[in-house]
């Protein structure tokens, strides 16, 4: 019979399954060429949606190309659509987010452009102001939202960039009546908005005690037996020590290990090919390049980032992996099977019988 793995095992081997996911998030889903390649579709069409007039739609096909294949110049043609669609709160945000991945990027040009974007918007932002009194906040369980997202409390009587239009704020806590409010909030504006306290919930009513029905008494419809058979409790069986969980553990850290360094490699080489490659078309060495080249940078930039994280996750996990291994106990006895004795007793004799797996 194969032993089951003990709940520590299972535990070892929970936090290994997520730490392997690691190795398969945003970075490397990224490189996917099917990935890329439905970005650049979507990029495409957006443009064409937002030269047609069509703003809203446009928008919607630059957020999905960016969350496909992240860059800085997608973010910065979202943040000028979004600007456009007269999402003003969400515009700035984009804005900023694009400077960041330019510098990162070494795109100084996007950086700046973006950078001026954002300080030129900020003037006109709609605000808009939670005062939450401290009675209110001091009920058990209160939770604030805004368009069904909680507002942390260190946010609370902040004055926070939101687009204009409307919104709908809620105030919920334990044994109150929810709250709930709807405002317009026009471009430019900067509201205050006062919350109220909740009005408790009326108590339950106490429920009622009922008499039970008296239980007739039964009798028995035949005769005792004179021979019956007694079981006697046996002892539950031992479980296992679960070393087995630490060896499979550790192989299993180690195997995703390994995949972990591979993928690295992998990456690694990817990044220097690329890099080489940009070169070709840069004159004078890296002052005048072109737009193969600045495309090629930025792949090799976003192989080598991948590069480092699958060699850092890896050489994580085979160090676990050795220190599982290490650490498992010594093999245990085999598990004891289980007995059950059973006394039987007859007119004039008694026996004692057992019963069981081994």
């Amino acid at each position: 019979m194969t032993p089951r793995p003990s709940p520590s095992s299972r535990r070892l081997l929970a936090l290994l399954a997520a730490l392997s996911l690691g190795l398969s998030s945003p970075a490397l889903r990224a490189q996917n060429a099917e990935d890329r390649a439905a970005a650049e579709v979507l990029f495409q069409a957006a443009r064409k949606l937002l030269a047609e007039g069509k703003v809203a739609e446009a928008c919607e096909k630059f957020e999905a190309s960016n969350r496909l294949d992240p860059a800085p110049g997608t973010l910065l043609n979202l943040a000028d659509c979004l600007e456009r669609d007269g999402r003003t709160a969400s515009a700035w945000v984009s804005f900023r987010e694009a400077s960041t991945a330019a510098l990162r990027a070494g795109d100084e040009r996007r950086s700046r452009e973006a950078e001026g974007r954002a300080k030129a918007l900020e003037a006109k932002l709609s605000r808009l102001t939670v005062d939450v009194p401290p009675e209110l906040a001091a009920l058990p369980g209160l939770l604030v939202s805004r368009d069904g997202k909680a507002i942390d409390r260190a946010l609370w009587k902040i004055p926070l960039p939101v687009d204009p239009g409307k919104h709908v704020i809620t105030a919920t806590a334990q044994g109150h009546k929810p709250w709930r409010k709807e405002l317009e909030v026009t471009p430019g504006a900067a509201l205050v908005l006062p919350l109220p306290m909740l009005t408790p919930e009326a108590p339950a009513p106490a429920p009622t005690a009922s008499t039970p029905a008296p239980t007739p008494p039964t009798t028995p419809t035949t005769p005792p037996s004179t021979s019956a058979a007694v079981p006697i409790p046996a002892a539950a069986p031992t479980s296992p020590s679960g070393t087995s969980g630490y060896r499979v553990g550790a192989l299993a850290a180690g195997g995703l290990g390994i995949l972990g360094v591979a993928v690295g490699a992998f990456y690694g080489v990817r990044a220097s090919s690329r890099w080489d490659a940009a070169k070709t078309h840069c004159r004078q060495g890296l002052s005048r390049c072109d737009a193969e080249a600045e495309s090629l940078s930025s792949e090799a930039l976003r192989a080598g980032n991948t590069s480092t994280v699958a060699f850092a996750a890896g050489g994580l996990l085979v160090a676990a992996g050795a220190v599982l291994w290490w650490l498992a106990p010594p093999a245990s006895a085999p598990r004891q099977g289980r007995i059950s004795p059973e006394l039987s007793v007859h007119p004039g004799q008694a026996s004692l019988s057992f019963k069981g797996i081994f």
